[in-house]
């Protein structure tokens, strides 16, 4: 069914699943153990595709995200929120679609699992200001960068994929005891 925009706010245990999403997004704020899963969201260039805002314990999983105007998910000020297996990608040939496909920002034991992000103009997934989190089965293709990680402590990447991105795989900067393996 083709719905616009959803907002939870201060909620717990709600579940947003199949749904088609054109010019439109999901947002999440305050609330605890939200599922999004299975949705798919063609932004035609709105602002971001799912956002979580100070949030704990949701799970965006088995997403398609495509034509965002910044960033295909976001996570801020959040707690223990599990991104995975989803597809964030501008399908229109020629032009980059976001800032980034996954884009994590001042959060703590976040997992990022078997997603696949391109075509994101600064990276496909980028972890910043966040404390332990994980970032593990990733793929990132055809981004500016494929992994940017910037002002974090124990971030882990393990067997991510980065290629034919045009800067470069790993972008690592003002970070502590940063893994990639």
């Amino acid at each position: 069914m083709a719905w616009t925009n959803f907002q939870i706010i201060n909620s717990n245990e709600t579940q947003i699943k199949d749904n088609t999403l054109f010019k439109s997004k999901i947002s999440i704020s305050a609330s605890a153990d939200v599922l999004a899963e299975y949705n798919t969201i063609d932004g035609d260039d709105s602002a971001n595709g799912i956002e979580i805002h100070s949030s704990n314990q949701c799970n965006v999983s088995h997403n398609t995200i495509a034509n965002q105007l910044v960033d295909g998910i976001t996570v801020k000020s959040s707690v223990e929120i599990i991104v995975r297996n989803n597809t964030i990608s501008n399908p229109s040939s020629g032009s980059l679609n976001n800032d980034y496909g996954i884009y994590v920002e001042d959060s703590v034991g976040c997992i990022i699992l078997n997603n696949t992000a391109s075509k994101n103009q600064v990276a496909g997934i980028g972890i910043i200001n966040s404390n332990s989190t994980l970032v593990y089965d990733n793929i990132a293709f055809n981004n500016e960068r494929g992994f940017y990680d910037r002002g974090t402590l124990d971030t882990h990447f393990n067997n991510c994929l980065a290629y034919e991105n045009t800067d470069c795989g790993y972008y690592v900067r003002e970070s502590n005891r940063t893994r990639i393996d």
